[in-house]
């Protein structure tokens, strides 16, 4: 397949032809033919996918704040035909499995995602079932005295004679090009969450009962700094700047808004954010989740007196790496494949990375990513990233943690979680 060709074709032309030929209708839509002949002489050797997308850094200032309106571009790589096969085909068959659980039970408990498994002598993408019984912190609201657990609507033994050990996925499109991988392997395993998980110390920082960190004064108002919610006596991490129903915000849980067992969402709405003690916004939104498609997301509109900074915090009051865009859910696949480290922050643990374990999905539209790393109560809300050409693209947000893994939010859920608009700019 010649791109320049391709470019001389009108643009549905175009757009059908990539798309017979595997892209994915999302950078087939997106991707210019200009770019695609920049790209690759050949997109079925060397396939495009949608990186992400990005500003122009010359509207960034040194400290982070805009110089005017940035414009926002899509950002696109190519991979071989090969490593696209094998990440397309173990997504394709996560899906697969997704669909037959979702026959099966409609709790939300069950998932299904992509990991790699590393337990032979090669790399081996493999799909992974979890079935999750989850023991609520507080107890029920109807006998205060008896604690109770969330379980799944079928057994564990019923789910594991249901689901297929091994499975096919197909990567690109069944009407045209297309690679089938076969025999893919799916594990199904059991877990258990509790309130109180043991974490193990991976390369973050150590938990004090004396400071946080980034709990400085922080003018203008960057990523990843403590954050204190008024009249609720949880706290946490204030997360990345946004752009909510045009008004200028950050992204934070909703459970560090309000008492998620006790109070509804709209009691968050109104409470003041305090960083770390006065107040520079408040709760527009708060939308909770535990089960299902488990969205745990807040807004936090910034009041006009207080400038934010696209920047993550520095823990010496300063500011670090500028933020400049977002990185897809398509291509954090290939970071997993590539055994590229994600990084979080948080006020408790400070800063960290870790190897993507898992990205896991449900058929209720949850899109979690699993690194490797420790997390610890105040964390919840803080930026997961990517350092990318001296600056950072986010990725998406923390919002839980149990044994050595920490549990993060991918940003493409705001747009279909919120009832507003937003955008990163």
């Amino acid at each position: 397949m010649d791109s320049s060709k391709l470019s001389r074709m009108g643009r549905r032309r175009f757009v059908e032809t990539l798309t017979l030929a595997g892209v994915s209708t999302q950078t087939a839509t997106a991707i210019s033919p200009e770019k695609l002949k920049e790209l690759t002489d050949d997109p079925s050797e060397r396939v495009p996918i949608h990186k992400g997308k990005e500003i122009d850094r010359d509207k960034l200032n040194k400290d982070g704040t805009l110089d005017g309106l940035p414009q926002v571009k899509d950002k696109f790589v190519t991979v071989s035909r090969d490593e696209w096969t094998v990440v397309e085909s173990a997504k394709d068959a996560a899906k697969r499995v997704n669909g037959k659980i979702n026959e099966l039970d409609d709790s939300g408990l069950i998932t299904a995602g992509v990991t790699i498994d590393t337990s032979g002598h090669h790399r081996q993408h493999t799909v992974k079932v979890t079935y999750t019984e989850k023991e609520s912190k507080l107890t029920n609201r109807e006998n205060a005295d008896r604690e109770y657990v969330h379980k799944p609507d079928i057994e564990f033994d019923e789910l594991r004679n249901n689901i297929p050990n091994k499975i096919d996925g197909i990567a690109g499109n069944p009407s045209g090009m297309s690679e089938t991988v076969e025999d893919i392997p799916v594990l199904v395993e059991k877990t258990q969450k509790t309130p109180e998980e043991d974490d193990i110390t991976t390369n973050c920082g150590e938990k004090s009962w004396w400071r946080k960190y980034y709990d400085d004064d922080y003018r203008p108002v960057p990523a990843g700094v403590d954050q204190n919610i008024s009249d609720h006596s949880g706290g946490g991490t204030l997360g990345y700047p946004v752009t909510y129903d045009g008004n200028r915000a950050f992204v934070t849980n909703a459970h560090v808004t309000h008492d998620t067992d006790d109070e509804d969402e709209d009691d968050a709405i109104g409470r003041l954010s305090r960083q770390p003690v006065e107040a520079i916004g408040e709760v527009v939104e708060a939308n909770y989740e535990p089960n299902g498609s488990r969205h745990d997301i807040g807004i936090i509109e910034i009041y006009d007196d207080f400038t934010r900074s696209y920047s993550l915090a520095n823990d010496d009051g300063g500011y670090g790496e500028l933020i400049d865009g977002t990185i897809s859910w398509s291509y954090l696949h290939y970071l997993q494949s590539n055994k590229d480290d994600v990084y979080k922050q948080g006020v408790t643990t400070g800063r960290c990375s870790g190897r993507i374990m898992e990205l896991r999905t449900d058929g209720h539209g949850a899109k979690e990513v699993i690194i490797r790393a420790t997390a610890e109560d105040g964390d919840s809300g803080g930026p997961y990233f990517i350092p990318d050409c001296n600056n950072v693209k986010i990725i998406g947000i923390h919002k839980a943690s149990t044994d050595y893994n920490a549990y993060g939010l991918h940003h493409s859920r705001l747009d279909h979680t919120l009832p507003g608009e937003i955008s990163l700019f």
